[in-house]
């Protein structure tokens, strides 16, 4: 829940901010080798753990990439475990930038059914909790 609320806090951010490319680039391509070779975060970045799903053979880890003064993406890492292998893809959905957008779709379209379904089911999860304490919260500051 508190998870949740750290996304929550800095959604009102999003409108005014934009993922850079190098941004992208750093989230699918430099974060997890850097990470495997010890190394810090970018630096004037972090990344804050906001959900956690697993559906059937895959495991979604969901993080806000953030600086002091933006929310600048979300971060997905997705790993699924079979008997003779582990794939792991990292994945941005970027913020205010259509052609990045359409990057994180491309990146998208190349996976198989299986594996649509699930991010589907876990990030509609993430979504419906995410409105749902959204809308607590905001009847809550009417009474």
């Amino acid at each position: 829940m508190k998870k949740i609320t750290v996304l929550l806090l800095f959604i009102s951010s999003v409108i005014y901010s934009q993922t850079t490319e190098v941004e992208y680039n750093y989230l699918t391509k430099g974060y997890r080798g850097q990470m495997q070779k010890g190394l810090d975060l970018k630096l004037g970045y972090q990344l804050v753990d906001v959900f956690q799903k697993d559906v059937g053979i895959y495991h979604f880890d969901y993080k806000v990439f953030l600086t002091d003064e933006k929310l600048s993406a979300i971060y997905v890492s997705v790993s699924s475990e079979r008997s003779f292998s582990v794939n792991v893809y990292d994945l941005c959905i970027p913020f205010g930038n259509n052609d990045l957008l359409q990057e994180y779709y491309n990146s998208l379209s190349m996976w198989d059914s299986s594996i649509l379904r699930a991010y589907s089911v876990a990030t509609s999860e993430l979504l419906s909790n995410t409105l749902y304490n959204t809308l607590i919260k905001e009847l809550s500051y009417k009474d």
